[in-house]
């Protein structure tokens, strides 16, 4: 849950809206970078802050295959998203976030310390981003996918 008690979604277009759980009305609060995303996720232990993942798609181009975080805190919104991991195309690194490659970052969950759970879906893996900032795959192997056949 929001620090603020409100529900907060992303439009494709890159608007945050920021919507009232009792009345339902809904404020665009931040433009933030146009692409379609595939997670998004409140981390519980800093309960203001937003985290998006984009695809291949994402407008500026800096924010594709990666993991964004937007303060929702009104002194802090206009900042804007910021990347997290490092930028470029898909891949797979382990390691201090701001080294760490994703290849299509899918959904995204937290645990109750802070822990962020990505489902990297172009690696075939899940992978962990500690409360301390560092990438490791927990499930998976990267870039091996699991086929299972069935015969007819």
């Amino acid at each position: 849950m929001p620090y603020d008690g409100h529900l907060y979604t992303r439009f494709r277009d890159g608007h945050i809206a920021k919507i009232d759980p009792v009345t339902y009305a809904a404020t665009i609060v931040h433009k933030g970078p146009y692409g379609s995303q595939y997670g998004q996720a409140i981390n519980p232990a800093k309960p203001w802050e937003l985290y998006i993942t984009l695809h291949s798609n994402a407008s500026p181009n800096t924010f594709a295959q990666g993991i964004s975080v937007l303060d929702l805190r009104p002194e802090h919104i206009n900042e804007g998203f910021k990347r997290i991991n490092a930028p470029g195309g898909s891949g797979f690194r382990d390691g201090p976030v701001k080294d760490a490659i994703f290849n299509y970052p899918k959904d995204i969950k937290f645990d109750k310390t802070g822990n962020m759970f990505i489902a990297d879906y172009g690696n075939h893996c899940i992978r962990m981003l500690s409360a301390d900032g560092i990438v490791s795959t927990v499930a998976g192997q990267p870039t091996k996918a699991v086929i299972k056949t069935v015969g007819l």
